[in-house]
């Protein structure tokens, strides 16, 4: 028998709830002209990280929904010839695929974009992943939009003394840094995040 849901669950749902609704709204109806400033303001924060500018092997997400869009980033990543790899749904978790100019793309069940192909890379074998969220706090917590891919995917990151990468990046805008989150067992917490105002390291 499954035992129903506490009220401390169904309260911490129904905040995340309400967080996902009001910032993905605010995020959506952001002109076109700020949001190609804040792409480049990102794209220039995360030329400042270290960790982005020396990984061989870069993870990027393909934007929807208002999310930032990380073109210049991935165009960057091809001058320095770096491996670039994009994520695809499977079952309930994520495998990551190569991205070219010449990969053939379709959408998921979601709406999100994906390569198709059958190659993929081990994720302990990325060096950083920039990951899209709906909200991000000054300890790293992460708020996706709900599915749990990328925590399941990373779930091996939770033992920090063995596995150190891949470096976990959050990409938004400014306006999606919450001062504190709620964080669960299950969340797998960001190394950095990168806006259009800063870079926070965790």
């Amino acid at each position: 028998m499954i035992s129903p849901l506490s009220d401390n669950s169904l309260t911490h749902s129904n905040r995340h709830l309400a967080l996902r609704k009001r910032i993905r709204k605010q995020r959506k109806a952001l002109p076109e002209q700020k949001r190609r400033v804040a792409e480049q303001d990102t794209a220039r924060n995360l030329l400042k990280l270290g960790a982005v500018l020396h990984a061989q092997r870069i993870a990027i997400y393909l934007s929807v929904d208002g999310e930032l869009d990380l073109k210049t980033a991935i165009i960057d990543s091809r001058v320095r010839r770096a491996l670039i790899y994009a994520p695809v749904l499977e079952r309930n978790t994520l495998r990551f695929a190569p991205l070219r100019d010449d990969t053939d793309l379709r959408d998921n069940f979601l709406g999100i974009p994906e390569p198709v192909t059958n190659a993929y890379i081990a994720p302990c074998h990325l060096d950083a992943v920039l990951t899209p969220l709906v909200a991000f706090d000054n300890n790293g917590t992460r708020i996706g939009m709900g599915g749990g891919y990328y925590d399941r995917c990373f779930r091996f990151l939770a033992s920090r003394s063995r596995w150190l990468k891949p470096k976990l990046i959050g990409i938004g805008y400014e306006f999606q840094r919450i001062h504190d989150l709620e964080r669960q067992s299950w969340d797998i917490p960001l190394w950095a995040a990168v806006t259009d105002r800063g870079i926070y390291r965790f």
